[in-house]
């Protein structure tokens, strides 16, 4: 099992049993449903994952934690959708021809 898997040594049983790392379980607001939802989702599915031979998606990655410097994980997560918006899904040919 992987890092990102949740066994990074001293993961914690969510909800649904699965192990996570402490931060995924514990860093959300549990009022908020769509905030446990990404942030699960992030962690099982993307978090450790390396990103190979897809320049779109490290662009993606590389914006997105550029973007949170001083700000929480999860108000990224929740603006994810504007960034793929405002770049273009992240592609990085359209990118590079705007003229902002």
């Amino acid at each position: 099992m992987s890092a990102a898997e949740g066994d990074a040594g001293g993961g914690v049983a969510g909800v649904d049993d699965k192990q996570r790392c402490e931060w995924c379980e514990m860093s959300f607001s549990a009022k908020d449903p769509k905030s446990v939802v990404m942030h699960r989702d992030y962690h099982d599915l993307e978090w450790g994952r390396p990103v190979r031979d897809d320049d779109n998606k490290l662009f993606e990655m590389i914006t997105l934690e550029g973007a949170q410097a001083g700000l929480s994980w999860a108000t990224i997560l929740k603006k994810r959708d504007s960034y793929r918006r405002a770049f273009d899904d992240f592609d990085i040919d359209k990118v590079a021809e705007c003229n902002w």
